[in-house]
């Protein structure tokens, strides 16, 4: 007869199979050691094509479709019942009627753009329409403000002037001649002047403002940095007092400025100083009236879902089709249900996080935390290229690191915005305006470290090396992330790593360059910043040689941090599962897989991706993560328990930072 203890193993076994379908059984067809990615997933690839509405199809995005129902199904038993006005349950459902209404918004036509359009005509300088683009939420010009913590003092809220004014995104979109960013700018300059015959302009005059206003962004993109540069936190960090400003560029009157934010700004930090200094000479290229036409076309291109649908059909074939791959628009309701977690998620997520996220799952997430922050000191305190000195600051860091789970301890109160049911354009600019406000009223206060930067239904995780904390939303907190009727090893595998990532950002090629309390300071020992950066160049190299299309390369050094984190992430959960079963008997296979293979099992599978070829072009320029594939391939290539766990020949050539 079976011990208790052996029913109850043998039970787990045969739920956890049941749990590991067919459907997601291995490839014979490729070896482990050569391709883990196809080895792991190309059956679930084969069965899982992209959608039609989508641009890449992966655990993300199923999870975020469920996720989404779940927002549909709030908002369904919102809109059942009547509230007190202001309230966040009115302001959903009137937001999400107003929303729905296409005759309504069919009927206004461009209607709703008269008034801003007026105000943007009526300026007699560049000037005024400097102090518009702080009032007109959407327009766009190629230096903007906001308040943040300041880098070098995380506990006060300071002001930054940055580089922008890029509908593309980034600059290599308009400065790169290969053959698949020319057809982009081709096809934005053709978007531009279709917008603007739906505006009321001929074909000739839109054509004409189309092409100014292509002009206008490559200008401005000759003067941005690029993003690797943008990575470091010390070039960026540039402060000047308000005088020093005035001197750097005249180009904008700065008490004004300031003064139509209600701000008395005594310094700021500016980004990109050289753009500053060049920002007269970029403003004197161009006439007012094309600056104008210039901040109206970014308007009506960022808020077009919200206007027209012949509008909002536009801005899908170019952003959504031409940029990205997606064949087909998501129905009405689906698109209403992203746009309401965009402007009121933080609304929708008290409802979100009520219903659906179990005390349970933050307990245990609670417990992996501590797991992965012991196995993390252990990992530090073995290094054998760093230095006791800095050991010492890095292991004071880990120790202050902070966390949150779920949701916020507090909820923004929207009660002061009017939310009517048949006015969304005036809804939409009424938030947008809010949260403009919100920002700039922080000015010279201290940080509120309740504040969260995510939505709860949000699935995704996030480190904020400014309060040296990790957070992760209730909407990442499930399966196949997180799954409580899953084994130590796939969750490991799956949520494990993801919060050892979010660890491991504290120590990347960003994070490091902050200290305990947060705070932009270089507390390493010049040999041992040495020695991380040769580390951290071969990481980036290795990346760099991983071919992603035919010809196309991840960009090794943009995506660095990202690739230090997935690295750090999986070795600290891997020691910290191996701490969970200290002294324990080792677990059954399942499948054939012993529970160290399920571990690498539950990371290849919330990566496992497919993509178009588009967005995959796309990601490459402007998203700071490597690929699907990389993640799982280049990511396993350095660590060795994984060569142990499938009998592979190690790499001799492993780059290991943490």
């Amino acid at each position: 007869m079976k011990t208790t203890k052996t029913f109850i193993a043998l039970s787990l076994a045969f739920l956890i199979s049941f749990l590991l379908k067919a459907e997601e059984q291995v490839s014979a067809q490729v070896s482990p050691c050569e391709d883990f990615d196809t080895y792991m997933n190309a059956k679930w690839k084969a069965e899982n094509p992209v959608p039609p509405t989508e641009s890449r199809w992966g655990v993300f995005n199923i999870l975020n479709k469920d996720n989404e129902k779940k927002v549909n199904q709030i908002i369904d038993e919102l809109s059942e019942k009547t509230y007190p006005k202001n309230t966040y349950q009115q302001q959903i459902s009137d937001l999400y009627k107003s929303m729905m209404d296409v005759k309504t918004r069919n009927k206004l036509g461009i209607s709703p753009l008269k008034p801003f359009f007026k105000s943007i005509d009526n300026a007699i300088s560049f000037n005024n329409l400097i102090i518009l683009n702080n009032l007109i939420p959407g327009t766009s010009l190629p230096i903007e403000g906001g308040v943040e913590a300041d880098l070098m003092n995380s506990k006060l809220n300071t002001f930054y002037l940055s580089q922008s004014g890029l509908m593309l995104g980034d600059r290599d979109y308009y400065l790169s001649n290969d053959e698949d960013k020319t057809h982009i700018r081709n096809e934005y300059e053709k978007y531009i002047s279709r917008v603007e015959r739906i505006l009321g302009n001929s074909k000739k005059k839109s054509d004409k403002i189309a092409h100014k206003i292509l002009e206008i962004e490559i200008a401005t993109a000759k003067l941005h940095l690029p993003k690797e540069e943008m990575r470091n936190p010390f070039k960026i960090y540039n402060k000047f007092s308000l005088d020093q400003l005035k001197e750097l560029s005249s180009a904008v009157h700065w008490t004004q400025y300031f003064n139509s934010i209600n701000i008395q700004a005594n310094e700021v930090i500016v980004t990109n100083p050289e753009m500053l200094k060049e920002y007269q000479t970029l403003i004197n290229s161009f006439s007012l009236k094309d600056w104008k036409d210039y901040m109206k076309f970014h308007l009506v291109a960022n808020k077009s879902q919200y206007l027209t649908e012949e509008l909002e059909k536009e801005g899908f074939n170019f952003f959504s089709t031409v940029m990205s791959g997606v064949k087909e628009q998501k129905p009405m309701d689906e698109r209403v249900i992203s746009r309401i977690n965009g402007l009121l998620g933080e609304s929708v997520g008290r409802v979100y996080a009520d219903k659906y996220f179990p005390k349970e799952s933050k307990e245990k997430v609670e417990h992996m935390i501590e797991n992965m922050r012991s196995a993390f000191k252990d990992r530090i305190e073995g290094l054998t290229w760093m230095s006791d000195s800095t050991k010492q600051e890095a292991l004071q860091k880990l120790s202050t690191f902070t966390y949150k789970i779920g949701y916020p301890n507090k909820w923004t109160d929207y009660t002061s915005i009017d939310i009517q049911a048949d006015k969304l354009f005036e809804n939409v600019m009424k938030i947008n305006h809010f949260e403009i406000q919100k920002n700039l009223s922080k000015y010279g206060k201290e940080v509120d470290k309740e504040e969260w930067m995510m939505n709860p239904q949000t699935v995704n995780a996030y480190y904020n090396p400014l309060q040296n904390e990790i957070v992760f939303p209730a909407g990442i907190l499930q399966a196949p992330f997180y799954n409580p009727q899953a084994d130590d090893a796939v969750n490991y595998g799956g949520i494990g790593a993801v919060i050892g990532h979010e660890f491991s950002h504290g120590f990347d090629d960003q994070g490091s360059k902050f200290d305990a309390d947060g705070n932009l300071r270089d507390w390493w020992k010049p040999q041992d910043r040495e020695k991380f950066n040769a580390l951290t160049e071969q990481l980036a190299d290795e990346y760099s040689k991983f071919e992603i299309l035919p010809g196309i390369f991840v960009n090794g050094k943009f995506t660095l941090g990202e690739n230090i984190a997935d690295q750090g992430g999986i070795i600290l959960s891997y020691n910290a599962l191996m701490k969970e079963y200290k002294n324990k008997p080792e677990p059954p296979l399942v499948n054939g897989l012993n529970f160290k293979q399920r571990f690498f099992y539950g990371w290849a599978k919330v990566w496992r991706n497919n993509s178009t070829d588009e967005i995959l072009k796309q990601l490459i320029t402007v998203d700071p993560h490597s690929p699907a594939k990389a993640r799982i391939n280049v990511t396993l290539s350095n660590i060795d328990e994984f060569f142990k766990a499938f009998s592979c020949e190690p790499n001799k050539n492993a780059v290991v930072i943490w």
